[in-house]
C-alpha cells in the first residue's frame, strides 16, 4: 500500500524524493562525523541582512536536525497520498464524475510535484543554515529573498497547473 506512490509519480519527483533523503542522511552523517570539530559556540540567529546576530553552544543544532526528521517523516506521509481518494478535493464537486483515471494520476503528480518541491526547499534551507552555522559563516542578504521567490514561485505553479488540469476536463 505504502508503495503505491512509485506507479504514479513521474521520474522528476522520484528525482526530488531521492535528493530530499539524500540532503537528511547526508547532514546527518556530516554532523556524525564532524561534531567534535564543531566549534562551541555556534550562530543561533542571523538577522534580515544574513549576518549572525546571535550565538548558542553547539547542541542547538541538534533541534534543527530533529526539525529536518520532522519534515522528512511529514515528506514520507505525503508518499500516502495517492491511496486516497483526492478528485472531489482537487477538481470540486461538479467536476469530479468527469475526472479520468488519467488526469486524476497527473493531479496527484503536480499536488506530490508542489508539496515535494516545498520539501525539497526546506530541506535545503536546513542543510544550508546548519553547514553556514558550523563553519560561522554569514547566510547572505539574498538567503530570504531567494526562498520567498522559490517559495511562492512553487505555489504559483501548482495553481496554474491545476486550473489548466481543470480546464481539460
Amino acid at each position: 500500500m505504502f508503495r503505491e506512490w512509485k506507479k504514479l509519480v513521474d521520474k522528476r519527483l522520484k528525482v526530488i524524493d531521492f535528493l530530499i533523503t539524500v540532503i537528511v542522511i547526508g547532514i546527518s552523517v556530516f554532523l556524525f562525523f564532524y561534531w567534535k570539530h564543531i566549534p562551541e559556540r555556534v550562530p543561533l540567529h542571523w538577522n534580515s541582512a544574513g549576518i549572525i546576530d546571535d550565538y548558542s553552544d553547539a547542541g542547538s543544532y541538534t533541534m534543527l536536525v530533529i526539525m529536518m526528521y520532522f519534515f522528512f517523516v511529514g515528506h514520507m506521509i505525503t508518499k500516502l497520498i495517492p491511496i486516497f481518494d483526492l478528485k472531489e478535493n482537487l477538481f470540486g464537486k461538479e467536476l469530479v464524475h468527469k475526472v479520468s483515471k488519467e488526469t486524476e494520476i497527473e493531479a496527484i503528480n503536480v499536488l506530490l510535484g508542489m508539496l515535494w518541491a516545498c520539501d525539497l526547499l526546506v530541506q535545503m534551507i536546513f542543510a544550508y543554515i546548519i553547514l553556514c552555522g558550523v563553519f560561522l559563516k554569514n547566510l547572505g542578504i539574498w538567503f530570504m529573498p531567494l526562498i520567498m521567490i522559490l517559495l511562492i514561485a512553487d505555489f504559483v505553479w501548482f495553481f496554474i497547473r491545476m486550473r489548466k488540469i481543470k480546464n481539460s476536463v
